[in-house]
């Protein structure tokens, strides 16, 4: 019976695992697509600026300015993740500004 118990009780902890796993793994994605997604936008609006027959250098300048800010973000979400990999603290603080 104490041999089930343990088997049950690894099985259980395999599962929460797991899960926790899964749900680091979305968040994780969630985290570091939305830069991405940004970067790509922001490069394809800076190629539009500047194949203008007089390109706009001022709103090509903005574009890249934001694709450096979201590149920072997204090596500040991979920052934190090897800070939790070696256990270290971790200065989890997303909120919806930085969601966006």
């Amino acid at each position: 019976m104490e041999q089930k118990l343990r088997k049950a009780q690894a099985e259980l902890a395999h599962v929460t695992r797991v899960t926790t796993l899964g749900e680091l793994t979305t968040l994780i994605a969630h985290e570091i697509n939305q830069p991405l997604a940004a970067i790509v936008s922001n490069a394809d609006a800076c190629l539009g600026w500047m194949s203008r027959v007089t390109p706009d250098l001022s709103a090509a300048r903005s574009s890249v300015e934001w694709i450096i800010n979201d590149a920072i973000r997204a090596s500040e979400v991979i920052r934190r993740i090897r800070l939790l990999a070696k256990k270290g603290e971790i200065e989890w603080s997303l909120s919806i500004s930085t969601m966006s």
